[in-house]
């Protein structure tokens, strides 16, 4: 019974992500980038945009030291580049925002942060991608498989 309930839910939730209705608001797609994830709904995270400025001034004082200024990493903090198309394909939004909330011990602090902070904090650093993946390789004939 649980398991058709859960299942009842998440189908749900993901015809309503379809249709743009993702929580109280009408959406013509789901903000933040993976919002129809369940797990995002549970973090609080759904239909409202985030606001890049705040979430600019939030990376600046928390983020910038270890990241950089403009997202691209530190070699000698050995810190991730949010700039890197890649990272962004391997990373949804929960991600980010749990390795903010919870952080990545022992480099990264945990950083206890309100809904909207968050939600702007994790707009703003997708929006330091630089640019789309590359595709990937296409299988080799050589390869014998």
């Amino acid at each position: 019974m649980k398991k058709l309930l859960l299942a009842l839910s998440m189908a749900l939730m993901l015809m309503a992500c379809r249709g743009g209705n993702v929580g109280t608001e009408t959406m013509e797609r789901c903000v933040p980038e993976g919002a129809c994830d369940e797990s995002m709904f549970a973090n609080g995270l759904h239909s409202v945009p985030p606001n890049l400025e705040i979430g600019a001034a939030l990376y600046s004082q928390t983020c910038a030291s270890c990241h950089g200024v403009g997202g691209q990493g530190l070699t000698e903090t050995k810190r991730v580049n949010f700039t890197d198309p890649v990272w962004h394909v391997g990373k949804q939004d929960r991600d980010i925002a749990s390795a903010i909330t919870q952080g990545r011990p022992p480099r990264m602090p945990a950083m206890a942060m309100g809904e909207s902070q968050l939600r702007d904090l994790v707009g703003y650093i997708r929006s330091l991608k630089a640019g789309e993946a590359p595709p990937p390789p296409e299988p080799s004939e050589k390869a014998g498989y």
